[in-house]
């Protein structure tokens, strides 16, 4: 099963993609646009025959739905909606953290919303045993 995550936000949509069970950072895309992003999506998941789209959401400490875990749902539905791909969803509470520590012990050229995709798509790996 071939798996791509999203970090959804404001500005940059981080992307991961897993063939198996390593997950492996992407790429960034523009996120102001949810036309373009649905886009650039479309044309990923054709090209990579993705099977399934996780999405971090970042709930809250009491794990409730927060400002920018409902945004990130509600863009996630339309992009499932416009490319008619299964979603998954996980929290992703503290993936930008733990992506800006991984970035500090790198040499390689970082790109954190990248890293946080990955990070989502590993938990989900973990937690769903795919």
């Amino acid at each position: 099963m071939i798996i791509l995550a999203l970090d959804i936000g404001s500005s940059k949509t981080g992307l991961a993609i897993s063939h198996g069970i390593i997950a492996e950072p992407l790429l960034s895309l523009d996120s102001r646009k949810l036309e373009v992003l649905a886009e650039k999506l479309l044309i990923i998941c054709r090209e990579q025959k993705v099977d399934l789209i996780v999405v971090g959401l970042p709930l809250g400490r009491d794990q409730n739905e927060t400002a920018q875990s409902i945004k990130a749902r509600k863009v996630a539905d339309e992009i499932a909606r416009r490319l008619k791909i299964k979603m998954a969803f996980v929290d992703e509470s503290f993936s930008t953290s733990q992506a800006l520590r991984d970035g500090r012990t790198t040499d390689k050229k970082f790109d954190e919303d990248a890293q946080s995709a990955r990070i989502i798509l590993e938990q989900y790996l973990a937690e769903n045993g795919d």
